[in-house]
């Protein structure tokens, strides 16, 4: 999403600033070398506005975390609000367990320096200066669910020959691969009909193993990576560092579980997540190959149940960047240590949350944000700098005219006992519907109205 550069070579203009020789590398998203002294914000489109146009703006740019200035220590290489992709994949396309992750757009941290309100906003999803800004949000994938005996769960695939080892069911559709499931069952299948989640993560395992000496093998290991947001330690460089590892200990890959998107607050993650899925199926006697306690989870006493667990079926777990092994054999002080750490990670995580709260109120009170969906009948808009929620014309005329049929059938029944077979609210709502459908009313989103919606109409 590119900004608005005419919009910004007419401000420019306006404040006697020829041309628009101040920012280079328009094509793309190029580096800016300057930019108009004039204070200004971008929104969500990608728009320059100058902050004049906005009534109390220095306070209100003060206050608010989610303005960038184009101060000196704050010049924007790239606009404030883009769209992030996973480094790896999707895991709303996983196979083994349904994640259902949403994408958050990105805000630039507060000029002062201060990114905990970059964090804030992030988590928030990006309360925007203009709420009819919003992205939409991408849709959720419910294609996959694991049947109950996991036979659709594939637990390792390998390529029937490395001459065919793309991994890429796009461009090599036809290519062969040996599959086994978790309920144990072997097959060979092409790759159109694996999803890319599996195609992805096998060729992470099958381009670690085949490096690897077999003269040397040193164990099997599994590897487990969790990034919840944009601003934490990424996907991969947490996977680079374990892979790494796992090369200088001669481990050899048996599974790649990663949980993108997914938060490790109260040990969701162990619950919901790869991680929560996989648990009871990683072998005994193996290795698990984590970058850190806190990409573990957040949350001290499901960390520990978790390791307990571990411990219980001879699986040694190595914190990668902490340098620690956590097994039946760990020393207090390590075992401290990694004790530690969850528990300042769940600190961090309540600390999070509180901040988040007090933004959240701060913006409520400032008028700036209003939670929940806008009801049916009503708009939001901006009125000197607050956000108020006021009547909508067009819509709440469509709530008088359902209303005023309703009561005038209720009343008046006789005269429709021919097409509604008994004077009730079900039958009179039914009606109503097939009514709206035949008038061609819609609601907001140029769709018909469902009787449950009708209904909601009459009794509010």
């Amino acid at each position: 999403m590119n900004p608005n550069y005419n919009n910004l070579q007419n401000m420019m203009q306006q404040q006697g600033i020829q041309g628009i020789q101040g920012i280079q590398g328009i094509q793309g998203i190029q580096g800016i070398q300057a930019m108009p002294q004039q204070p200004f914000i971008i929104n969500n489109q990608g728009q320059y506005i100058p902050v004049m146009m906005m009534p109390g703006n220095q306070q209100q740019i003060q206050q608010n975390p989610f303005m960038v200035i184009n101060q000196p220590q704050n010049m924007m290489p790239f606009p404030v609000v883009q769209n992030q992709h996973p480094q790896f994949m999707n895991v709303a396309q996983n196979p083994f367990i349904m994640l259902q992750q949403q994408q958050q757009p990105i805000i630039q941290g507060n000029p002062n320096g201060d990114n905990n309100d970059a964090i804030i906003a992030n988590i928030m999803g990006n309360v925007a200066l203009n709420q009819q800004d919003n992205p939409p949000k991408p849709k959720k994938d419910n294609s996959f669910n694991p049947s109950k005996n996991n036979s659709n769960v594939i637990k390792s695939i390998e390529p029937l020959t490395d001459n065919e080892a793309h991994f890429d069911a796009t461009n090599f559709p036809n290519e062969k691969y040996k599959t086994i499931t978790l309920n144990g069952k072997e097959q060979e299948l092409e790759a159109k009909d694996l999803n890319n989640y599996t195609l992805e993560t096998g060729h992470i395992i099958h381009k670690h193993n085949i490096n690897i000496n077999q003269n040397n093998m040193k164990g099997n290991a599994s590897i487990y990576v969790r990034c919840s947001n944009p601003n934490g330690i990424s996907i991969d460089t947490q996977m680079t560092a374990c892979l790494n590892y796992a090369k200088e200990k001669d481990l050899v890959l048996k599974g790649v579980y990663i949980d993108d998107g997914v938060s490790g607050r109260n040990g969701k993650n162990l619950k919901d997540g790869e991680i929560g899925f996989w648990k009871e199926h990683i072998d005994n006697n193996s290795n698990l190959l984590i970058y850190s306690a806190d990409r573990l989870t957040r949350h001290l006493f499901s960390g520990l149940l978790f390791l307990n667990t571990m411990q219980e079926k001879d699986i040694d777990v190595h914190f990668v960047n902490n340098k620690i092994i956590y097994n039946k054999s760990i020393s207090a002080m390590n075992k401290s240590s990694i004790q530690q750490e969850l528990q300042t990670a769940e600190k961090y995580s309540n600390d999070t949350s509180e901040k988040i709260k007090g933004t959240i109120n701060r913006l409520k009170n400032e008028g700036k944000y209003i939670a929940g969906r806008v009801p049916y009948g009503y708009k939001r808009i901006k009125v000197d700098g607050q956000l108020k929620q006021i009547v909508n014309s067009i819509e709440m005329d469509t709530i008088k005219l359902i209303k005023s049929r309703y009561n005038k059938i209720w009343n008046k029944f006789d005269d429709y006992s021919n097409d509604i077979p008994k004077k009730s609210q079900y039958y009179i709502i039914k009606y109503l519907k097939q009514w709206c459908d035949n008038q061609h009313i819609k609601d907001r989103n140029q769709t018909y109205f469902t009787e449950s919606r009708i209904k909601t109409i009459i009794y509010n």
